[in-house]
């Protein structure tokens, strides 16, 4: 995959997280996801789905908002990213990890600052054994069942 651009964006982390306690600061697990992974090449941009994440965290929920996040880290196995054109791109996509080495991507939450219903997260973001600070947006809603999505 030296041809590929090394800029990978992760486009969208959908969490959907839920939790059997009463509203405080508690440990979420991860109900659902929606991840991928975007790049592009001298040929063509492309696309590839992660099929598993492992998150753990604490959210303090207050009524319907999210009021503080702490301990947040996502864990995305590299052999989980899956290409709809098949195995040689997964191949590709595995080589440009460097995945023997580095079987995980990791992102660290350093801090969060909480605004409403938007969140700035920054924290550490490590892929291919290169660990870079990072800034990401995130929308949260509190669902009537208490879990976060």
């Amino acid at each position: 995959m030296t041809h590929y651009s090394k800029n990978i964006l992760l486009v969208v982390i959908l969490f959907l997280l839920t939790s059997s306690l009463a509203f405080s600061q508690k440990a979420y697990s991860l109900k659902s996801h929606k991840v991928s992974v975007d790049g592009t090449s001298t040929l063509h941009d492309w696309s590839s789905e992660v099929t598993k994440v492992e998150w753990t965290g604490q959210l303090t929920v207050e009524g319907t908002s999210v009021k503080a996040i702490q301990n947040v880290i996502v864990t995305i196995p590299v052999k989980s990213i899956k290409s709809e054109k098949g195995g040689m791109m997964d191949d590709k996509t595995y080589e440009a990890f460097i995945e023997e080495k580095n079987p995980t991507i990791t992102f660290k939450l350093t801090n969060a600052t909480i605004s409403g219903a938007n969140v700035k997260a920054n924290g550490t973001l490590t892929m291919a054994g290169v660990s870079k600070p990072i800034v990401m947006n995130v929308a949260t809603k509190v669902m009537a069942d208490g879990s976060v999505h």
